[in-house]
């Protein structure tokens, strides 16, 4: 059995014009017997304000050009931010399918046979109820097969475009603004978190444990106030009493 390997890529670069790269990089694919499996461009700004394309974009191209593509990729881009390429040995996997499929479809070919040779109607749809469930069985097998097979002959690259423009920072005097925003932002996230965690903190475990403390001392407050109010009581009802002799 030879080694069936899928291989893919993820790509990160920065271009001067994201749209036209992305262009570039499907026509590159289709030259290459391969196709486009998604493409998607947005707006992004940049570090001075300006609305600037980005985008990603995923390709399927023959697994023997896929280092071919990566070259000419990376060629004509500026800079490479990321680069990754994964393989994955499925060889096991896919001999073990294989000999599931070939005894799946030994036993429908012999469950053929013996519908074929029922006398009955109950023996026939009792061996057609086990004969759909077989053939139900080789139909997934077949999926999972074509899949590897698929996968490991066309490899996958996905390439996210950014425009050198947003990659930039804005530079007065020697002093990075883009830097100093980025800081700032990130001591904002800091603050948020651990105000965040400071209020879960309070509502689930302080917050209970403070009104488990409070609530003895409330219903001793509760009781002593009832029985306050009631010896007030008397002693006002004696007074009238006292005062009507």
């Amino acid at each position: 059995q030879e080694r069936l390997v899928i291989k893919n890529a993820d790509l990160s670069i920065t271009v001067d014009d994201p749209t036209k790269s992305m262009d570039a990089i499907a026509y590159l694919a289709e030259s290459l017997g391969g196709h486009v499996v998604s493409s998607n461009t947005y707006q992004t700004y940049s570090n001075n304000g300006n609305r600037i394309p980005e985008g990603t974009i995923t390709v399927r191209v023959p697994s023997e050009k896929l280092t071919e593509t990566l070259d000419r990729i990376k060629a004509d881009a500026v800079d490479v931010e990321n680069e990754t390429v994964s393989g994955e040995d499925v060889t096991d996997q896919f001999v073990d399918l294989q000999s599931r499929l070939k005894a799946k479809k030994a036993a429908e070919a012999k469950l053929l046979e013996i519908m074929n040779q029922a006398n009955t109607t109950e023996d026939t749809l009792n061996v057609y109820a086990q004969l759909q469930v077989i053939q139900s069985d080789i139909e997934v097998l077949t999926g999972q097969i074509n899949y590897y097979e698929r996968s490991a002959a066309m490899s996958l690259i996905t390439v996210r475009v950014i425009a050198t423009e947003k990659s930039q920072p804005i530079e007065i005097g020697g002093w990075e603004l883009g830097v100093t925003a980025s800081e700032a932002v990130q001591d904002l996230i800091d603050y948020i978190q651990g105000f965040t965690q400071f209020m879960i903190r309070f509502i689930i475990f302080t917050l209970p444990v403070l009104i488990t403390i409070a609530l003895p001392f409330y219903v001793v407050f509760l009781g002593v106030r009832a029985i306050w109010r009631r010896n007030r009581t008397k002693k006002t009802a004696k007074a009238e009493v006292n005062e009507e002799k």
